[in-house]
């Protein structure tokens, strides 16, 4: 009976372990395509695990981003500095100054 208790204690852990993880994963990446908004003039593409940057037809080279949670943080070193974004719940992203980004083609 120990021993029974003993597999299905640590097949519980594993699985809920496992689930966790995958959850987790989900909220670490970000749909890849274009997001801009309702004017065109600000966009921002993620694309092979970088994000590029386009303003008023200026676009930067690729630059490094992380995601936490509903958070996007582009890291855009001396072109614009820091600029974090927040994923809503419909699938936008906004951040102040660059108001509402809507996903290219959705």
């Amino acid at each position: 009976m120990r021993a029974r208790d003993f597999l299905f204690g640590a097949f519980s852990a594993v699985l809920v372990l496992s689930a966790s993880l995958i959850v987790a994963g989900c909220h670490h990446r970000i749909d890849e395509g274009v997001y801009e908004n309702t004017t065109g003039q600000m966009a921002v593409e993620f694309r092979d695990g970088k994000v590029f940057l386009t303003m008023g037809g200026q676009s930067s080279d690729a630059l490094p981003y992380e995601v936490k949670g509903d958070k996007v943080t582009i890291h855009g070193g001396t072109i614009v500095g820091d600029v974090t974004l927040t994923r809503n719940s419909d699938g936008t992203l906004q951040g102040e100054g660059w108001g509402i980004l809507r996903k290219k083609g959705s």
